[in-house]
């Protein structure tokens, strides 16, 4: 019995081990195949690099499109200087006041009706700028004035710019005039100490060692002056059209007094008288009578047309 049981298990434990050997077989012999799929599986290479669907380049970096340059700086557009900063450009009104060729300080000249005013520098120039367009001041006028100068005035025409710039010069006449000048004899040398007078008023002077003489006067119309001295032929000098100037000359020459005295030496008792010595007082000038009496002096210079005759002879 033992051995039938023997045989029994030893029978099972061999169809164990063959059933084992033969599931180890089934399994075996399976794996092959699955491991032989891997030329299916792993080399599918191609789908899984698909570096042109992963690489497209052109299409994520589209320079031209991210980079628009021209559209995003638009210089000729943000700096239409022309455009938008088209002003017209500002008139200027300069130039300078003078009188007489000598420049002016210190004279007010101003915009008539505007409140543009400025006064003359030490060189005797003046300059405006005007805010108004020529559409809002196409034209004006100047008022110009200035102690001890008649006032004036000046007008800018619209055509008077050029290129923007009005030019003004400006001629101030003054309201006092100097009159003056020199005296002299015919030979041409002064005339010291002749009485210079304006007719008709109380202004009056005298010339110097040089013959010269002037006056300050307020501006008139005309004037007359007077030149007078002692054995000179009084002169008189008009001066007319002064409403424009300021220095007026007058340079004259006087004429010496010369005369021609004559005359008859007679006696009350006895007629003519021959011999007798005929002078004039305070001159060198002299003559003697003919047998008829008669006597000539020439040249004789006297003061202002007064003369004194001395007669004299001996026994």
């Amino acid at each position: 019995m033992k051995f039938r049981v023997k045989n029994v298990l030893f029978s099972l434990l061999i169809l164990a081990f063959v059933f084992v050997l033969v599931g180890c077989g089934s399994k075996t012999t399976k794996a092959t195949p699955a491991t032989t799929k891997a030329p299916n599986v792993t080399t599918k290479a191609p789908a899984t690099t698909k570096a042109p669907a992963t690489t497209k380049a052109p299409a994520t970096t589209k320079a031209p499109v991210t980079t628009k340059a021209p559209a995003t700086t638009k210089a000729p557009v943000t700096t239409k200087a022309p455009v938008t900063t088209v002003v017209e450009a500002k008139r200027v009104v300069k130039g300078y006041v003078e009188s007489d060729g000598a420049k002016v300080s210190g004279a007010t000249v101003r915009i008539r009706n505007t409140s543009y005013q400025t006064t003359t520098d030490a060189q005797g120039y003046f300059e405006f700028t005007l805010e108004e367009s020529k559409e809002e001041l196409p034209e004006f006028r100047l008022m110009i004035s200035c102690d001890g100068y008649e006032s004036t005035t000046y007008d800018v025409k619209e055509n008077s710019f050029v290129n923007n710039i009005a030019e003004a010069h400006i001629e101030l006449v003054s309201g006092q005039i100097t009159v003056l000048g020199t005296v002299i004899d015919e030979e041409g040398n002064p005339v010291s100490g002749v009485s210079v007078s304006i007719a008709n008023s109380d202004m009056e002077t005298k010339t110097d060692a040089d013959g010269k003489y002037q006056f300050l006067i307020d501006r008139p119309v005309s004037l007359t002056l007077v030149f007078e001295k002692e054995f000179y032929v009084t002169h008189e000098h008009m001066l007319s059209e002064l409403e424009t100037g300021n220095t007026f000359t007058a340079d004259v020459e006087l004429l010496a007094n010369y005369v021609c005295v004559s005359g008859i030496v007679s006696n009350y008792y006895s007629g003519p008288v021959a011999g007798a010595k005929v002078s004039i007082r305070g001159t060198e000038a002299q003559a003697i009578s003919n047998e008829n009496g008669e006597y000539e002096i020439d040249n004789v210079l006297v003061p202002n047309d007064k003369y004194v005759i001395e007669v004299s002879k001996e026994g």
